[in-house]
């Protein structure tokens, strides 16, 4: 007796997978807004549950009450740190001249000495920092098409947060749907599975934030004593998640308040520490935690965060440990009673 596959397995099914990963990948870039949005939603569905219970089965009040503040909070810290951000970048402006001669009489001191010719700090400063292309005026305005669209993905993410909120379930249950029937059940199984993983898999994340947070509060405050350390601290600590963009973020905001102080070698000090902080996050820290948390090796945490960047970008590093923990936990269905003794990653 022969057995005919559904028409939903089989090939056409590993056509239509190879499909959807090739239109996620062409639009890899504007799915950023959903994907945070998501986290943000699976991470306060313990939350939402509670205040469900707490209002008799009715999820939404909890979870318009729980959009509202977040939506608040990250407003108000975003206007609070541009606030700070423009009027730096206005005092650098204001001082660009007197600052680039301070730059460069940290340097040379009284001055250099070349030919029989002694050139002052203020002339070195004329030569090297003349035109527009070393403006700090030029240079704000490179970055101004990333900030655009930075700022369309983070309008675009607080948009989207109160729906995937209110309608996470509904939402989840879609995703659940588009498997073939006769697979729901595994998947099912194995969402099972995954869930209280990626819970984890949060709180390491959480781990990781709190540690940059911290490093660079004690950098930024006791050590080089730059003003609103606790502030920059949380902002560099935030962006540093971020992969990519928030780690350039970090170092132009750290290079700013840097400028402030007059003194290259402090600055070049600051900027050795972030991109140290970055270092020790990316491949210290972060695969120890997060491997541990999602129950993974580190060298195969550092692997999908590789293999993720250089597919996907930064879809791919936010999602590589996830995404390595369902095919983990493939594998182990795949190879559910096999002879073969399991080999934990």
């Amino acid at each position: 007796m022969i057995v005919r596959r559904p028409a939903t397995e089989g090939w056409p099914l590993a056509a239509a997978v190879a499909a959807v990963a090739l239109l996620l990948y062409a639009v890899r870039y504007a799915l950023l807004p959903f994907i945070v949005a998501g986290i943000i939603g699976f991470a306060a569905e313990p939350l939402l549950e509670w205040g469900r219970r707490c209002t008799g089965g009715r999820r939404w009040p909890a979870a318009v009450l729980l959009s509202a503040l977040l939506v608040g909070s990250i407003c108000i810290g975003a206007i609070r740190v541009g606030t700070v951000v423009v009027l730096d970048a206005a005092s650098v402006l204001e001082r660009w001249p007197q600052i680039a001669q301070n730059l460069v009489a940290s340097v040379v001191g009284s001055g250099l000495d070349i030919a029989g010719h002694l050139y002052t700090p203020d002339e070195i400063a004329q030569r090297l920092f003349a035109g527009e292309t070393w403006s700090p005026a030029v240079i704000l305005a490179g970055g101004g098409i990333p900030a655009l669209y930075g700022i369309f993905d983070a309008v675009l993410t607080l948009v989207l947060i109160p729906y995937f909120l209110i309608c996470g379930p509904r939402i989840a249950a879609g995703l659940i749907w588009l498997v073939p029937p006769r697979r729901r059940g595994v998947a099912r199984n194995m969402l099972s599975k995954l869930v209280p993983l990626l819970q984890r898999y949060l709180i390491g994340l959480f781990l990781v934030f709190a540690y940059t947070a911290v490093t660079a509060w004690v950098a930024f405050g006791p050590l080089f004593g730059l003003p609103h350390a606790p502030l920059l601290a949380v902002t560099v600590a935030v962006l540093e998640m971020i992969p990519f963009v928030g780690p350039v973020m970090a170092a132009l905001l750290v290079g700013l308040m840097a400028l402030q102080r007059n003194d290259i070698w402090s600055g070049a000090m600051l900027m050795a520490f972030v991109v140290g902080l970055r270092l020790s996050v990316d491949n210290l820290v972060g695969p120890i935690v997060l491997g541990r948390s999602a129950n993974i090796h580190p060298v195969v945490v550092i692997f999908a965060f590789v293999c993720g960047a250089v597919l996907f970008g930064v879809i791919g590093l936010l999602l590589a440990v996830p995404v390595a923990s369902i095919v983990k936990l493939g594998l182990e269905h795949l190879y559910a009673g096999s002879d073969d003794e399991p080999a934990t990653p």
